[in-house]
């Protein structure tokens, strides 16, 4: 979807930025960066008739510290709080919160669509960007790969020789889905004592529903841990849950139809579907039962 029609303008300073506000009868909205208005104005939940930049206006940026308290500008942009040596020294907490919370972008494209990090955001920005320079190294290019993070502290207890290091951090799959991270557990096992296989963790702490042996999946589970992101509100293109109105073209296609686009990614008119959900540490069953459950409740 785009947005509605609107007007842009810039303000030079902040009582340009009130009389412009003002003039616009309640119809405008004030910017800076935009990484939470304007995916709301393109899905049309948020329709301004004005948008008023004040992302220029001198002296509205900026981290300093005055008497016990610290100041941080409206118009300070989020890298700066994230990156602040100011508040690494004296609020921790502000900037390390500030760096998980951020946005990142993605990449939507022609043919298809590149989730931030790959649909996995629990990767360090450094792990992404080795991950890319690796992929472009292997097709040709000849770019620096950006140092490894620094290891964890030593833990006080010692594991076992011969058990298994931390695994390297996977690559984007062709079709857009997500890049993992695995490790496998270190154990540690007495002398003689048949070893059993340890599972692996799921790709990147992404969440999946595990199924009992032999036990059908939970359809609604998955749901709630995976589909709900977007088609709890309708995001993006996807059919609400529950809407029937907006279910019944689909349906009409055959829950085959279903299974497949959702098991491999689905480009549609207003929007994109990633192959399951961009959730791959998800098994096929698990995502036809979420299927099964979603067309269930719009029938």
């Amino acid at each position: 979807m785009i947005s509605m029609p609107f007007e842009y303008s810039r303000a030079t300073s902040l009582d340009d930025a009130l009389a412009r506000l003002a003039a616009a009868n309640g119809n405008g909205k004030l910017i800076a960066g935009g990484h939470s208005l304007v995916p709301l104005m393109k899905l049309r939940l948020s329709e301004p008739q004005v948008l008023i930049d004040i992302a220029r206006i001198p002296g509205l940026s900026g981290i300093s510290a005055k008497d016990e308290a610290i100041e941080i500008g409206a118009g300070t942009v989020h890298h700066d709080v994230a990156t602040s040596a100011l508040l690494r020294n004296v609020c921790p907490m502000l900037a390390e919160t500030a760096a998980d919370i951020g946005d990142p972008q993605g990449f939507q494209g022609k043919t298809g669509m590149m989730p931030p990090k790959g649909g996995n955001p629990d990767l360090a920005d450094v792990e992404v960007q080795r991950a890319v320079v690796y992929m472009a190294n292997q097709s040709g290019g000849n770019l620096k790969e950006p140092p490894a993070p620094a290891a964890p502290a030593a833990s006080t207890q010692t594991a076992a020789a011969g058990s298994v290091p931390a695994g390297s951090v996977g690559v984007a799959t062709a079709s857009g889905g997500a890049m993992t991270s695995q490790a496998a557990a270190p154990t540690s096992t007495a002398p003689g004592a048949p070893q059993s296989p340890t599972p692996a963790a799921a790709p990147g702490g992404a969440t999946t529903v595990a199924a009992a042996a032999g036990a059908k999946p939970d359809g609604k589970k998955v749901f709630e841990t995976t589909c709900n992101v977007c088609h709890g509100a309708g995001i993006a293109g996807a059919p609400k849950f529950g809407d029937k109105t907006a279910w019944a073209p689909r349906l009409a296609e055959g829950i085959n139809v279903l299974h497949q686009h959702a098991l491999q990614g689905y480009q549609g008119k207003s929007g994109v579907m990633p192959p399951k959900g961009g959730n791959t540490a998800l098994s096929d069953a698990e995502v036809t039962a979420a299927v099964d459950y979603m067309a269930a409740a719009a029938k």
